[in-house]
């Protein structure tokens, strides 16, 4: 079974492990702290997925390229860690819209965190879009689509 992992997803397994066996502070909130990590490790496994359109890819594309840059609307060099929840909002985004578009399974397949959080960042992206009327992405979808149909 752990030859179809990748190296990011036994990494996350000894973490867990360890984890586990000294139980601390950590304990409770290691996916929480590994969600960045996890959230950037989907971000590139759905972008060399066959199965995702090549317009979605764009989208992921896009948010790749947002959480690499340096130039964020909350920088990370300056604000450590708080600098990483924009990045967070613009992959949950994208993979918000992934959802309307592919198989679940295809998300879920890639995700190495924790299946319960992944279901939470889906209602939650939900409840935001609900409020905001929708999010920007959803908005993009007909200038992309007349792009890479």
């Amino acid at each position: 079974m752990n030859e179809d992992r990748d190296f990011y997803q036994l990494l996350r397994l000894y973490l867990q492990s360890q984890n586990q066996q000294y139980p601390g502070v950590l304990n409770p909130l290691l996916d929480y702290i590994l969600l960045p990590s996890d959230l950037l490790h989907l971000i590139v496994k759905l972008l060399l997925d066959e199965t995702v359109p090549l317009r979605e890819k764009v989208k992921v594309l896009l948010a790749l390229l947002y959480y690499v840059s340096p130039l964020d609307l909350i920088p990370d060099m300056l604000l450590g860690p708080v600098g990483l929840v924009d990045d967070i909002a613009v992959a949950i985004y994208v993979l918000d819209s992934l959802l309307n578009t592919v198989q679940p399974e295809t998300v879920e397949r890639s995700w190495a965190g924790d299946r319960q959080l992944l279901f939470t960042l889906q209602r939650l992206v939900g409840a935001v879009d609900g409020m905001m009327g929708g999010s920007l992405l959803h908005k993009l979808d007909p200038v992309l689509y007349r792009l890479f149909p």
